[in-house]
């Protein structure tokens, strides 16, 4: 549950910042477990720390109801721009 949650918990505060040809891919993801997560409800927090032109720094937790951090992640995104080739 806690390693497929952080796409949804990254993905739109990256997605917030990219141009409408642009994208971002993953280039390293470091995840701490400073609390064991038991079966239930969580809160996601994800948010960029600072972005460049091709590299975007990006920082989230994964809470309980009561804000206790069963995880927390930081990420690097590489971003790229789609080539769109002129048609014949």
């Amino acid at each position: 549950m806690v390693p497929h949650s952080w796409s949804r918990i990254l993905g739109p505060a990256s997605v917030a910042t990219l141009e409408p040809d642009q994208f971002a891919r993953t280039a390293s993801l470091h995840v701490q477990f400073p609390e064991h997560a038991l079966p239930g409800a969580y809160i996601g927090r994800g948010r960029v720390v600072r972005r460049g032109v091709s590299l975007a720094f990006l920082a989230g937790e994964l809470l309980t109801e009561t804000g206790t951090a069963v995880a927390t992640v930081n990420a690097t995104t590489t971003i790229r721009s789609i080539r769109v080739e002129p048609s014949a």
